[in-house]
């Protein structure tokens, strides 16, 4: 009976104490205006995404038990997203902003405290979109631990030199040209900007320094000689103990995605931010079996055309073909495989050089010995992984002997299948394209959208009818030109900026506007954004139809293609 009562006036203190907890929390107003600026590091000057013009972005600063709204508004020329790298996620994470437009983040705290951070959900946009994110203890509490003599919070992050856009467009080897510490990449020779993140302390003192690793690679950090405690890592404090340095593990890119909630872009932008998270460290760092390498394309392909893991025959084209670049007709991805391999080689070309990892150093010293590598016979001690490597001699000789650049991305390019460019490529993909717009024309062209032809030849339905008109079967042609529905709209949109419509099939209108749609202009951008909102909102209306028996009529439809037109270009600056 003692022990209950004890129990329950400890619970009771529990309860009050949170209670206090809350009722002194406080909320948080900020606004983030994503936007591109001018910055110079290595020598060189280029945009980049930025947070109210700065690299790292604010750093967001509250305490245990606050609510903070974060209003963000993209003045940038793609969508964006601001992922919330908390333990808790709240209302709108990961809520996509169309440019030009604002959105407000809720943020409630709960019990979470020490360091986490904010990054743009894009791998690419988070190279220079993030921030630090500082939970404090509440007003009326105290750090479990003696009172720090200051707080500094590193934010360990990457530049490059070439577009990142460009990066991502070629899926070729991206690595960093520089890493930096708050933005500082450090003193570089006739680099004036370049400068050197200085933290000045005083001797014998305590000192909180709060570390972020907003990079796609595991981080070795420590501070000269100096022994570091460690008393919290994300969003919690963690029993202490202590090291001379610490392991700092890639940024995780899945915090808590819905799939159901994804559109095909969206799920293609996951897949392409773990692919670099997580293929492009682990290849670097060990040779992969093949069946692994399977077995990953297999889950990216299910959750690309089903949203989840789920085995089904439902792939429309095959993964390979889509890890093909948009210039060849496919989306662009990594073929992991293929990555794997240039890796593997790429190790070879270190073992010869004598350099890199402490694995290098074993085999050179422990395998290879003074044994010629390219002549080394393989005993039965050896590996299987040794042996994958040692495989490799006659494709890495032929590659080192015809080329003279041994860069990663060289050696990749010279392994990679190689494939015809598509002539449509420019018409969906292009720099202000709308990529869930995009993803679906992209599928049109292909000739893979679930059409009633398509369906019934697979014996998934009955139906063939066109859902618009109740009359035509439904195919690719029919719903995107051939419908009564759509007759004169295309017709229209082409009206509206001064041309007329030439065309009588499907196959016409493509060949047209690729062979007549090439010169940069604003007419041209405009005109691409209106083919690709018309295929977008022809399938949109047909699936509304079916799914949710809402119809529109073909006015309605063209004043959507109206609004996309203006949104997109909205405060855009086109030459």
């Amino acid at each position: 009976m003692g022990f209950q009562k004890q129990g329950l006036m400890w619970l009771t203190g529990l309860l009050f104490l949170d209670i206090l907890v809350l009722s002194m929390a406080d909320d948080h107003h900020y606004e983030f205006f994503l936007q591109e600026s001018r910055c110079t590091k290595l020598c060189s000057t280029k945009n980049i995404l930025t947070v109210n013009g700065s690299f790292p972005g604010p750093e967001i600063m509250v305490r245990r038990g606050d609510t903070v709204f974060v209003n963000v508004h993209n003045q940038a020329n793609s969508s964006v997203s601001i992922t919330w790298a908390l333990r808790i996620q709240n209302n709108g994470s990961n809520q996509l902003i169309q440019p030009g437009r604002n959105f407000t983040y809720q943020i409630d705290l709960g019990d979470q405290i020490g360091t986490l951070w904010w990054h743009a959900t894009s791998v690419w946009a988070s190279a220079t979109v993030h921030g630090a994110f500082i939970i404090l203890p509440a007003a009326n509490e105290d750090y479990p631990f003696p009172a720090p003599d200051s707080d500094k919070t590193i934010i360990i992050g990457e530049w490059f030199r070439q577009e990142l856009t460009e990066a991502n467009q070629t899926m070729a080897d991206a690595q960093p040209d520089a890493y930096t510490i708050n933005g500082h990449p450090g003193e570089t020779n006739g680099c004036g900007n370049d400068t050197t993140f200085e933290y000045q302390v005083d001797y014998q003192g305590l000192f909180i320094v709060r570390i972020v690793n907003a990079v796609n690679e595991t981080m070795e950090f420590g501070i000269a000689s100096h022994s570091l405690t460690i008393i919290g890592q994300r969003g919690a404090y963690s029993r202490r103990s202590f090291t001379n340095s610490l392991t700092l593990a890639p940024h995780q890119r899945l915090h808590r995605w819905s799939a159901r909630n994804l559109s095909y872009a969206g799920r293609l932008e996951l897949i392409r931010s773990v692919l670099f998270s997580v293929s492009n460290y682990w290849c670097r760092q060990l040779i992969l079996p093949n069946s692994i390498l399977t077995k990953v394309d297999q889950l990216c392909s299910r959750f690309f055309w089903k949203g989840d893991d789920k085995c089904a025959t439902c792939a429309r084209v095959s993964w390979d073909f889509i890890c093909f670049s948009k210039v060849k007709g496919g989306l662009g991805l990594k073929n992991t495989k293929i990555w794997n391999k240039a890796c593997s080689i790429d190790l070879i070309r270190k073992i010869l050089a004598g350099d890199g990892s402490l694995w290098v150093a074993w085999l050179n010293s422990y395998v290879f010995k003074d044994q010629d590598f390219w002549n080394f016979v393989a005993g039965s001690n050896v590996g299987s992984s040794i042996n994958r490597v040692l495989n490799l001699r006659p494709t890495t000789l032929n590659i080192f002997s015809s080329s003279s650049s041994l860069r990663l991305r060289d050696i990749w390019d010279s392994i990679r299948i190689k494939r015809d460019k598509v002539p449509w490529h420019n018409l969906i993909w292009f720099p202000m394209h709308i990529p869930k717009f995009s993803l679906i024309a992209w599928m049109s062209l292909l000739n893979i959208l679930p059409t009633r032809d398509r369906l019934l030849k697979m014996g998934i339905s009955t139906e063939w009818t066109c859902v618009n008109c109740r009359i035509d079967q439904e195919t690719r042609n029919h719903i995107f030109y051939q419908c009564t529905l759509v007759v004169q709209l295309w017709s229209s949109v082409l009206s509206l900026n001064g041309l007329k419509n030439t065309s009588t099939t499907w196959e016409e209108m493509v060949n047209q506007a690729t062979s007549t749609w090439k010169v940069k202009s604003l007419l041209i951008t405009i005109l691409k954004i209106s083919w690709t909102a018309y295929i977008y909102t022809l399938w949109e209306e047909r699936n509304h139809r079916i799914f949710k028996s809402r119809h529109r009529s073909s006015d309605e439809l063209l004043k959507v293609i109206i609004e996309v037109v203006r949104i997109q270009l909205k405060g855009k600056n086109i030459n």
